[in-house]
This record gives C-alpha cells, structure tokens and sequence, in this order.
C-alpha cells in the first residue's frame, strides 16, 4: 500500500470522476437490490391468490398489485441499467486518463536520466515498465477501485436488508465467511507472487528482444542466430511455464468460491426449510 501512495496525486487530479463513478456504484447496487424486495413482495401476493383461489374480487385485486410490482422491477431494473453504463463511464475513463498521465509523466523521467542509467538498466526493461506496468497500475485505479466500492457498497446494503428480512438466517448465511475470507487471502497471496514472477519474466524476454534486434548485425556478421534462438526459446519456456502455473493457481480458485458457497446455500436453504 506504500507504493500505491505514490499514485495518489493523480486519483486527486481525477476525484471528480472518481467521486461521481463511487455514488453511481452505490446507486446501482441500491436499485439491484431493491428489485429483489420486489421479486419478494410479488411471490407474497402469489401466495395470497392461492389461499384463496375463490375470490374473484380478491383475486383481481391482487393482479393489479402484482402489475404495479411488475411495473416497479421494470424500472428499478432499467435505472440499475444506467447506473452501471455510467459507473463505468466514470471510473474506467478516470483511470484511462491517469494511464495516459502516468505513460507521458516516465517517458519525461525517461529523457532527463543521464546516460550511466541507460548503461546500467536494459532497454527492453525500461519499455516493459512504461506498456505492461502501467497497465497494471490502470488495473488497479479503474476495475480495481471499482470492484472494490461495489464489494463493500453491495455487502452492506444486502446486510441491512438481510437483518430486516430475518436476523437468525442472515447469522447463518455469514458462517462461511470467514472461511472464505481465508481462502481469497492466501489463494490471493499465491497469484500475487507468481503474477510478479511472470511480469519479471515478460521484461527479461522484452529486453532480450530488443538487445538481438539491436545486435542484429552483429549477430548475423558471427552466424550467431542459433544461439540467440536457443536462449529465447529457454526465457520462452519459462515463461510458459510461469505461465500455466498462474492460469492453474486461478482456475482452482474460482471452482473453490463455487464450491463453498453452494454448500452455503445448501445450509441456508436447510436452515429456512426448517423454520
């Protein structure tokens, strides 16, 4: 997190986007969730038509009802709608442009080093830090910023409506939490470090690239190709290998969230039947 402060002047720069981008990602989630309450008050007024399946004037009644509901998700779910366009219309432009801020702010710390630097740090390196690292960092400042508001926004207006639907179900609906809660971390952990290793490895090809096509005459002058032909298919199969072992490390962890939170649903389904 120290490192990321250094990123806060340009989140400052943008907070006017990035403020408008959090309210509409709450708004959205509001609206979603309310569409659920008025799923719920439409199967109880299901519920009353077939307890009394011989009243027409009641029956009526209740279809009105159940077109005004009906009527109300439509909506709802339309402003929802928006509110997601334009969620992502402020957040991921906000990091748009600090990615272009951040490419232009190194390439001028790129032309004020002196030469000792460019002897000392590999060109191939240099140009993975200002394409695939910032990328990264875009990563970070748009989808990011934007998963993270919509997780915490979202849980706790699905806690506020889950206490005033039933408190002892919403008890045990969150059992599992800290249970899961320990997997993401450590999992979570394990992509962290391997998702550095493979960006190390993604600048060592990038700079061996650039240092043959630099070298090239040289090398063609020696018939030195196979040998650079061989010592980049080793850096390419560590990197696919790296590779693998990440892609392996994320398939397991999304079966793993599926897992755990069906057999919740499970208990919780149990538990209601029960009551």
């Amino acid at each position: 997190m120290k490192s990321l402060s250094s990123l806060n002047p340009y989140l400052l720069k943008y907070k006017g986007l990035y403020l408008l981008g959090a309210f509409f990602v709450v708004s959205s989630n509001y609206f979603s969730v309310e569409s659920f309450v008025y799923t719920s008050d439409a199967i109880d007024v299901f519920k009353q038509i077939l307890e009394n399946p011989n009243s027409k004037k009641s029956i009526d009644e209740q279809l009105k009802v159940l077109l005004i509901i009906a009527g109300k998700i439509l909506l709802v779910s339309i402003i929802g709608g928006v509110l997601k366009v334009a969620m992502r219309q402020t957040l991921i432009v906000g990091s748009r442009k600090i990615e272009f801020d951040l490419k232009n702010d190194i390439y001028k710390q790129y032309q004020r080093l002196n030469v000792e630097f460019y002897k000392e740090n590999k060109i191939g390196d240099l140009m993975v830090r200002i394409s695939e690292d910032v990328s990264q960092v875009r990563e970070y400042l748009g989808p990011g910023i934007m998963y993270g508001i919509n997780l915490i926004s979202l849980f706790a207006i699905v806690f506020y409506q889950m206490l005033q639907t039933d408190k002892s179900l919403t008890f045990y609906s969150l059992i599992s939490l800290p249970f899961l809660s320990i997997c993401i971390y450590y999992i979570s952990v394990i992509i962290n470090k391997k998702s550095r290793e493979l960006q190390e490895t993604t600048s060592s090809i990038s700079s061996f690239v650039q240092d043959s096509f630099s070298g090239i005459r040289t090398i063609k002058s020696y018939h030195s190709g196979p040998i650079f032909m061989s010592n980049y298919q080793n850096l390419a199969s560590v990197y696919k290998k790296k590779a693998l072992s990440l892609a392996s490390v994320q398939a397991f962890f999304l079966p793993l969230m599926v897992l755990v939170i069906g057999l919740s649903y499970i208990f919780i389904f149990y538990i209601g039947g029960v009551k």
